[in-house]
C-alpha cells in the first residue's frame, strides 16, 4: 500500500501516545476501552504532495485506509474506530515541507467545549433540525485551538496573541470582517493590570475594526471577579444571564432573564460589557453524548459574538463603525440592570481594614475603587462591625438580584458564615469569596434555606486571610427573598508548639467575658512544603512520595501576588508515575488548591504533579510555593480524649500539654506531621486550626 503511493523510497512513521492527553472518553481515541494505546502513523510523499497513512480500524494494515491530505488544501479529516460507527474524534492534518523533511500537526479537540460555544455562534440545522440555529447560522468560522486541554483545559504561552493575530490576518487577506470569540478567562488578582490585557488592547488599537468577545468568567456572584483578558478596555465583556425558558418559563412570558449566579462582575475595572444567555443547547462531539446542555459566560459570549457578527454583515464595508463605537452602542441600547451598570464597585486590594469604621449593628460605608480611566461613581456597600464576635444583617432581594456584604476578617482567625431565610417557604443561594474576589478555596455558591436548611460556611484558621471576605446572596429568578447573614469569629487564638515528647497548645481569649473551652488535638495526615522555581515555561514533573494510608490529597499552590498578571495560564495536573491522569485542577489566581481521593494503586508509590505555566507573550522564570498535604481515612488523637470543658478568663492566655509518644502515622522523608486542633466553645461551635509539626522540636508552621 504505502510502495504504491510513494513517489520516493523514504517515508516517516511514529505514534500518536494517548496517555499524556488526559482522560477518558476524549482520550480513548481509537475507543476501545482502554487509555494507553500507541496508533501507528506513517507520513509519505505521493504525487499529490504529503499524505498521511493511519490503522484507523485497528486490523494491522494500512490496505483499506485512505491517504489523508493537509486540511487546508484538501479538508479532509480522520479518526480511530473499529465499528462503522463514526470516530469518537477526528483529525485534522496540517503537513508541511521543511526541505524535503516533512513535518506533521495534528489538530483535535479532546474537550466538548470549543464545539458547543461553535454551534451557540454560528450552527445551522442542528441535529439535523430545520431552523435551530446559532446566532450567525451564516457565519464563516475559523477554529483556533489556544489551550491544552490534557492539563485542564490551560493556554499555552502565547497561544492568546498568536490566535489573535492569525484570524486578523486571516480575514485581512480575504477583506473579510472579523469578529473574535475568546471563551475563556483566568482570575484576576487585581483587575486591569494583566499582561494579556495589555497586549490585546495593543493589538485591538491597531485594528480598530476587529469586535473581540470575551467571556467575563465563571467566578460569581460576587463582585471584582471579571477575568482576564475580559478585563482588557478594548474587549466586549460578556456576562451571562439565565434564560427563564429552562426554569420552566414559556418564550414568550414577559419576565426578564436575571443575571446568571455564575456570573463574573467587576471590581477593579467596570464589566461586563452587556449580558445576554449563559445557556445553550448546541453542538457537542461524539464522545461527549449527554452534554448538548451547557451553562457558563463560555456560552454567553458566542451569543454576543454571533450579534455582532449580523450586524456587520447588515453593513457596507464603507459603513461599517469601528469596534468601540459598536460596543457603545450595543451596551447603550441593552436594558440596564443593576448588576452590569457601572455603579458596582468593590474596594481596591490596597485599601486597609483601619479605613472601615466600627460601630453598633452593620455598618454601611462608601468604598471606592480604582480603574484604569475616568472618575467611577461610588456606591455604598454594606460592612459588618470588625470589633464584634458575633454580627448579623438581614438583607432583602428582588427576584435574580444579588446583595453584597462584606466582613473584615483577620489571619489565622477562623470563622464562621451562616446565610438563612426568613421563611421556609424561601430558598437563596449564598456565596462566599475571598479578599480580592476568588471564590472561597473550599467552595464558594451554596443552597440556603430555612432553620436547619440554612448554609454554613466553617472557615479554619490555617485558611482565613487577612481582608474583606464577600458573602453574596442571590435569589432565585421567580421571587424575592430576605435572609439573615450571621458571622462568628472566633473568639481565641490557637498556636501549637511541639517538643520530642510534648505537644503545646497556647488558646488565647479575643473575648471580653469568660469563655468555657475544651480542647482536642489528633494527627490527620502529613505536610511537605517545596519551594519550586523554574526559568522558562516547560512543564515540570515533580515526584512526591506517598505514604500507603493516604486517601485524599490537598495541594495548595501560591505564586507571588505581583508576578499573577504576566501569566495567562498555570496548570496543576496529578497523575500516577505511569502518566495516567487522576485529576487536573488548573491555578487561577495566585493562590489555587488542588484536591483528589486517591486511588488505591498509588498508595505507598509516588503521585506526580505536572505544572505546566503559560506566560501572555514569551516564556519567563516563575517561583511558587507548594503545600501537599496528605490525609489518613481517620483521626487519631495525641490527647487521650482531650481536656474537660474549663473555663478562660477574657483576654487571658493558657497553654495546654499533651504528651507525644510515637507518631502513629509513617512519614516520608522530609514530611511533617499533620496536625488538627479543635477548641469547642461551649456546646455550640467549634473552632479549627491545621498545623504541621516538626518532629524534632520548635514552632509549626502555621
Amino acid at each position: 500500500r504505502l510502495a504504491g503511493l510513494a513517489v520516493d523510497a523514504t517515508w516517516w512513521g511514529g505514534v500518536l501516545d494517548e496517555l499524556p492527553l488526559g482522560k477518558g472518553p476524549a482520550a480513548d481515541f481509537d475507543g476501545n476501552g482502554t487509555i494507553g494505546d500507541k496508533l501507528p502513523i506513517v507520513v509519505l510523499r505521493s504525487a499529490g504532495g504529503w499524505v498521511l497513512l493511519a490503522d484507523t480500524q485497528g486490523n494491522g494494515t494500512f490496505a483499506d485506509d485512505r491517504p489523508i491530505r493537509d486540511y487546508a488544501v484538501a479538508r479532509e479529516h480522520f479518526g480511530w474506530t473499529r465499528t462503522v460507527r463514526a470516530p469518537s474524534i477526528q483529525m485534522a492534518v496540517n503537513l508541511s515541507d521543511s526541505a524535503g523533511v516533512p513535518r506533521l500537526d495534528l489538530v483535535f479537540d479532546n474537550s466538548s467545549h470549543g464545539t458547543h460555544v461553535t454551534g451557540i455562534a454560528a450552527g445551522h440545522n442542528l441535529y439535523g433540525v430545520g431552523g435551530f440555529d446559532g446566532v450567525a447560522p451564516g457565519a464563516r468560522v475559523i477554529a483556533l485551538k489556544i489551550s491544552n486541554n490534557a492539563q485542564g483545559g490551560i493556554t499555552v504561552t502565547g497561544s492568546m496573541v498568536r490566535a489573535l493575530e492569525h484570524a486578523i490576518r486571516f480575514a485581512e487577506d480575504r477583506q473579510f470582517p472579523l469578529v473574535v470569540n475568546i471563551s475563556f478567562g483566568v482570575g484576576n488578582e487585581v483587575e486591569g493590570t494583566a499582561r494579556i490585557d495589555a497586549l490585546v488592547d495593543s493589538i485591538l488599537a491597531a485594528h480598530p475594526n476587529v469586535v473581540l468577545t470575551v467571556a467575563a468568567g465563571n467566578d460569581g456572584p460576587g463582585l471584582s471577579t471579571l477575568g482576564f483578558p475580559g478585563s482588557a478596555s478594548r474587549v466586549v465583556s460578556v456576562g451571562a444571564t439565565q434564560p427563564l425558558v429552562f426554569n420552566g418559563l414559556p418564550p414568550d412570558d414577559p419576565t426578564p432573564d436575571p443575571m446568571a449566579l455564575f456570573s463574573s462582575r467587576g471590581g477593579e475595572a467596570r464589566g461586563p460589557d452587556i449580558a445576554v444567555p449563559g445557556t445553550a443547547y448546541s453542538t457537542i462531539p461524539n464522545f461527549a453524548i449527554g452534554d448538548e446542555i451547557a451553562s457558563g459566560t463560555s456560552m454567553a459570549s458566542p451569543y454576543a459574538a454571533g450579534l455582532f457578527a449580523r450586524l456587520l454583515s447588515a453593513l457596507t464595508p464603507a459603513s461599517r463603525p469601528e469596534a468601540l463605537v459598536m460596543r457603545e452602542s450595543m451596551r447603550s441600547t441593552a436594558a440596564q440592570s443593576r448588576e452590569v451598570e457601572p455603579g458596582v464597585w468593590v474596594p481596591s486590594l490596597g485599601g486597609s481594614l483601619a479605613a472601615i469604621q466600627s460601630g453598633a449593628g452593620v455598618a454601611a460605608r462608601t468604598l471606592s475603587s480604582r480603574v484604569a480611566s475616568g472618575t467611577p461613581p461610588t456606591e455604598s456597600h454594606r460592612v459588618l462591625p470588625t470589633d464584634q464576635l458575633t454580627a448579623s444583617d438581614v438583607v432583602k432581594v428582588d427576584a435574580g438580584g444579588t446583595a453584597h456584604l462584606f466582613i473584615p476578617i483577620e489571619a489565622g482567625r477562623g470563622f464562621q458564615v451562616e446565610v438563612a431565610t426568613s421563611s421556609v417557604e424561601e430558598m437563596v443561594t449564598a456565596s462566599l469569596h475571598e479578599p480580592g474576589g476568588m471564590p472561597f478555596r473550599d467552595g464558594a455558591s451554596i443552597p440556603a434555606g430555612f432553620g436547619d436548611g440554612a448554609a454554613l460556611y466553617e472557615v479554619g484558621g490555617q485558611d482565613a486571610v487577612q481582608g474583606l471576605y464577600e458573602v453574596a446572596v442571590v435569589a432565585g429568578p421567580l421571587a424575592d427573598a430576605s435572609a439573615r447573614i450571621t458571622v462568628r469569629r472566633a473568639p481565641l487564638r490557637l498556636t501549637m508548639s511541639g517538643s520530642q515528647d510534648s505537644l503545646a497548645i497556647t488558646t488565647t481569649s479575643l473575648a471580653k467575658t469568660p469563655l468555657s473551652v475544651r480542647l482536642r488535638a489528633g494527627i490527620v495526615g502529613a505536610e511537605l512544603r517545596l519551594a519550586v522555581a523554574a526559568s522558562d515555561d516547560r512543564p515540570m514533573r515533580v515526584a512526591i512520595p506517598m505514604p500507603s494510608w493516604a486517601s485524599h490529597t490537598v495541594i495548595d499552590s501560591r505564586m507571588p501576588r505581583e508576578e499573577w498578571p504576566r501569566l495567562t495560564d498555570f496548570g496543576v495536573t496529578l497523575q500516577d508515575r505511569h502518566g495516567h491522569q487522576i485529576d487536573a485542577q488548573p491555578i487561577n489566581y495566585a493562590f489555587g488548591r488542588a484536591t483528589a481521593d486517591l486511588p488505591d494503586h498509588v498508595a505507598g508509590d509516588s503521585l506526580i504533579v505536572l505544572l505546566a505555566p503559560a506566560f501572555a507573550e514569551r516564556a519567563q522564570s516563575w517561583r511558587l510555593e507548594m503545600i501537599v498535604r496528605f490525609y489518613a481515612g481517620d483521626v487519631t488523637e495525641l490527647d487521650g480524649g482531650g481536656t474537660p470543658f474549663e473555663p478562660l478568663a477574657g483576654r487571658a492566655t493558657k497553654t495546654t500539654r499533651f504528651p507525644l509518644g510515637t507518631l502513629p502515622l509513617s512519614l516520608p522523608v522530609d514530611f511533617r506531621p499533620l496536625i488538627i486542633v479543635i477548641a469547642l466553645e461551649g456546646d455550640e461551635h467549634a473552632w479549627m486550626h491545621e498545623f504541621s509539626l516538626d518532629p524534632v522540636g520548635g514552632r509549626p508552621d502555621e
